[in-house]
């Protein structure tokens, strides 16, 4: 038997925005550190969900990146598994180095710095799905871990009975996976449904800079390594660092996406998208990949593009 659903992790709306703000401006050092670790937390989803993919074979619903909501209280589901009569709750963590954990704190070996301790958030997200779920009238067995996912991790002094699956027991956990047995049936799709449908992608926890227009530097980025790209004629460009080649096209669009990303109340119009690309190519062209691939509103002077 096979995963019955193949969902995938996909980057949190907050590291994608940062990830379009470090190229155009110099980001705080906690809006880098913030960026950093949001960007380790998705290499972790990532690798979790390929080996899913390739050694997870009983049959499931697998379910990622959750923002939900239990009353007021917000929370997030790295990856969800959901099988015949239970739940396997995952927070997925792609921490490197040496830890340690004295009482109920947690630190990092070396510098002591106290970290927030993974396993009592685990506990809160497993108590707040739990009422979540009891809510909508669903009775689940779950099993929630914390899972260590990079290989480089170490933790000290851990107590045996912590959920924790550390890397080098992550065969056996996918081992476990695999033993469960039973069929899903429309009950466990629609359950499905109904979380994908209560997820809330805008959490008001993301912590993001103050950010403008103006405080934006302009020009295409190298879809490679991120320097800005020479102006050109063809039908491509050149990166002059890197040498990476991408079609004048693909990465006209990327710039238009990356700028309703970061202006999503601004109209998308020929010549703000001309300036936004600090001029490197023409406004003919850019008029000719707006009118492809996305949908024309307005007349004359208010003229504008959608997605």
């Amino acid at each position: 038997m096979t995963p019955l659903t193949h969902h995938q992790p996909f980057p949190p709306k907050e590291l994608t925005i940062l990830q379009a703000l470090d190229k155009k401006m110099t980001l705080s050092k906690a809006d880098k550190i913030n960026y950093q670790n949001l960007y380790k937390g998705y290499i972790g989803e990532q690798i979790f969900f390929k080996l899913l993919e390739k050694e997870q074979t009983s049959e499931c619903i697998r379910l990622f990146d959750l923002s939900l909501k239990n009353n007021n209280d917000e929370f997030q589901i790295d990856s969800l598994l959901i099988f015949q009569n239970k739940m396997y709750l995952c927070d997925i963590k792609y921490f490197e180095g040496n830890f340690y954990i004295q009482g109920n704190d947690w630190y990092v070996e070396g510098s002591n710095k106290e970290i927030s301790n993974p396993v009592s958030q685990l506990k809160r997200c497993n108590r707040l799905f739990r009422e979540l779920l009891q809510k909508l009238g669903y009775h689940f067995q779950i099993e929630a871990y914390v899972i260590f996912i990079n290989p480089e991790f170490t933790l000290y002094q851990a107590p045996m009975d912590q959920p924790i699956i550390f890397p080098t027991q992550l065969k056996r956990f996918i081992n476990r996976l695999n033993q469960e047995t039973g069929s899903l049936n429309s009950r466990h799709i629609k359950l499905a449904k109904h979380l994908i449908n209560l997820h809330t992608p805008n959490f008001s926890q993301e912590r993001l800079p103050d950010y403008n227009y103006n405080l934006l530097t302009n020009g295409i980025t190298c879809a490679q390594c991120t320097d800005f790209l020479p102006p050109t004629r063809a039908q491509s460009f050149k990166c002059n660092t890197c040498g990476h080649v991408e079609s004048t096209e693909s990465a006209i669009m990327r710039n238009i996406k990356e700028f309703n990303l970061l202006f999503p109340d601004k109209k998308i119009t020929t010549s703000i998208i001309y300036e936004w690309c600090d001029a490197i190519v023409s406004k003919k062209r850019i008029r000719r990949v707006l009118f492809k691939n996305l949908k024309h509103a307005g007349n004359a002077r208010y003229s504008h593009y959608i997605f």
